[in-house]
């Protein structure tokens, strides 16, 4: 049995023979798919930017995205949730969402101001952040040596 540092809550469960990179990415459209629907809903509300609506979403993706990698994709034959991982999820995320404003500025200074471009704008830092986040939970977060 591992330890984690900090509170942790575990139980055993067998440990999936899929390979991790392919885990990860099935786990992570969930996340994508609440991010994204979660901002897609914040921007039908026309007095919110897309700035906004990229941040529900990525907290909203990343509470869920967080829990479902613990269970699923990073687990050892045991499900280990530990305070002090998510706390670093927490805090990469805001990398995360810090590489995902860089996009939106980008992308929103060369579009229309509408919801179909905005929505596309989301979806485009949504896959720029998805491939930082796989980088940065893999060599910071979820490594088990702790």
């Amino acid at each position: 049995m591992r330890t984690s540092g900090g509170a942790s809550w575990k139980t055993h469960r067998p440990v999936l023979k899929i390979p991790k990179p392919l885990l990860f990415f099935c786990v992570s459209i969930v996340g994508v798919g609440v991010d994204i629907t979660t901002g897609a809903l914040v921007l039908l509300n026309e007095s919110s930017t897309v700035f906004w609506a990229t941040a529900a979403g990525l907290i909203a993706g990343m509470i869920v995205t967080y829990f479902l990698h613990e269970i699923i994709t990073f687990n050892q034959g045991e499900v280990a949730l530990s305070f002090s991982r998510f706390f670093k999820y927490c805090t990469s995320s805001v990398l995360v969402l810090g590489v995902r404003f860089v996009c939106l500025t980008v992308f929103t200074h060369f579009i229309p101001d509408d919801y179909f471009w905005n929505l596309v704008s989301l979806i485009g830092a949504s896959g720029v952040s998805f491939v930082t986040n796989y980088f940065v939970s893999n060599l910071l977060v979820f490594k088990r040596n702790e």
